[in-house]
Parts: structure tokens; sequence; C-alpha cells
């Protein structure tokens, strides 16, 4: 492989953190973040080491036979999670495989006892901070969280399923109320601006919001 250049292979697995590793058609290995075991991916090689080849994916060509439609429009583009294209015993596995690699690599015998299942499978977030912005570039106000590999592009939260329900309406009348009294979002290059983050913390335990 060459750096600069454009390949293709399949995702084989993924290594924490978010460490998918693309073996070519030819038998060549890299690794790339944001992969599903089982995709077809067209990645650029951005760094060639001794050791590993790290790259930057351009494109999903193929979905995981495991992967489902999800409720979230974001799904995939989104950094505020990667598995949700996934049935949830599917993301166990992944991530269950991911913790016992790495306590085989720390050299101790240990006694596996596998991961245990969370009774909450959607809207599990209690704390989430917005990012102000706009929905294209000279467009309306948004608010959301940003897309993945990008500091200025924001996905919008109106389908999110690891928010809880109350943080999306909350999230939503705060993005009506500014964008009705006009006030701008805080720009990065020009520091012009007011607004930038939104912080929203909840609590099953106590009902505290």
């Amino acid at each position: 492989m060459k750096k600069g250049e454009i390949y293709e292979g399949r995702v084989q697995e993924v290594l924490f953190p978010d460490k998918a590793i693309v073996v070519t058609d030819e038998g060549e290995t890299a690794q790339v973040k944001y992969g599903i075991p089982g995709q077809k991916l067209r990645f650029r090689v951005k760094k060639k080491r001794k050791e590993k080849i790290e790259g930057i994916v351009l494109e999903v060509l193929e979905k995981s036979a495991d992967e489902t439609a999800c409720l979230c429009e974001w799904a995939g583009k989104c950094g505020g999670c990667l598995y949700q294209t996934l049935p949830y015993e599917k993301q166990l596995a992944i991530k269950e495989a991911q913790i016992k690699k790495m306590l085989d690599n720390g050299g101790t015998d240990y006694t596996f006892e596998g991961i245990v299942s969370s009774p909450v499978v959607s809207g599990y977030r209690n704390k989430v901070e917005l990012t102000f912005g706009d929905s294209y570039m000279g467009g309306p106000l948004a608010l959301g969280m940003h897309q993945r590999g990008s500091f200025y592009d924001i996905a919008g939260i109106e389908t999110c399923q690891i928010m809880t329900p109350d943080m999306r309406m909350a999230a939503m009348a705060v993005l009506d109320h500014f964008s009705k009294l006009n006030i701008p979002f805080y720009h990065r290059m020009r520091h012009e601006g007011v607004l930038r983050h939104l912080l929203l913390r909840s609590s099953a335990a106590t009902g505290d919001f």
C-alpha cells in the first residue's frame, strides 16, 4: 500500500477504541476508524508505518449482513454512536470481544465471566453536550452533535435514540427559542456570535433534570 492511494477492503474485526481492521482482496491489512465487522469500505491510506498502516474511510460500499434500519436518520454520520445500526446482541458481541482481547494481551491469568447486558438499550444517556451551528453554510440555526470527523457540521437530534425524550424535547425548545430571537451561534474562525454549547443532565434515580 502507498500513502495517499485509495483501496477497498472488508472489516474483519474492531479493536478498542473503534479501530477497524480492514483486509483488502490482495490480503493487505490497514486500520481505519469507524467500521463495523463485515462492511466493505473504500479508504485512503493516511499513514504508512513499519508496524501498521492507517487509513481514512471514504465510503461504505457494502453494509454488514448484521446491519438493520435505524430509527435515527443520522446513524452512521453522527459521532455520538457507532453501532446503532446493529441489533443490541451484536453490539454486545463486539464489545465483549474487545474487552477479552485487551485482557488476553495483559499477560495475566483471569476468569472471563462475559459481558452483562443493560436493561435499557435506548434513551440511556444521562448527560449530553450539544453544539450550536448552522444546518448548512449560511443556513438556519442548528443544535446537535458534531458529525463524525468534523468540527463544524452538525448532526440533528430530532430522532436521536441515545438521548432521553425529555432531553430531546428540551433541546428542541431551546433551538426554537433562539431561532425566533435570531441569535447567532459563535463562529470560531470569525470570533463572532453568541451561542456555543448546551449541556443537559438528567437523573433516572431522582428525576432531576
